[in-house]
């Protein structure tokens, strides 16, 4: 049982470490995105209300678009593929 919950406990460090990594290169393409950038992307996330969207909800487009395309090409660079 001490070996099970050892091994969980680092997988669960691991995990978080992956999740904190996803944080990080969020920040850094978002942070080095042209304006005009996001919003190809937002209008690509959400065509139709893409300029009345709120800045946080332009922020949860952004993130997915980064989680779902980006995210798992970094990871397979990385040799962490199918790990998210």
């Amino acid at each position: 049982e001490q070996q099970l919950n050892a091994k969980l406990a680092k997988q669960k460090q691991h995990l978080a470490k992956i999740e904190e990594l996803k944080n990080n290169s969020f920040k850094i393409w978002h942070d080095t995105l042209a304006p005009d950038a996001k919003e190809t992307i937002l209008k690509t996330q959400a065509p139709f209300r893409s300029e009345d969207l709120a800045d946080g909800e332009k922020l949860v487009h952004l993130k997915a678009y980064h989680a779902d395309l980006l995210w798992p090409k970094e990871l397979e660079e990385l040799g962490l593929e199918g790990k998210k």
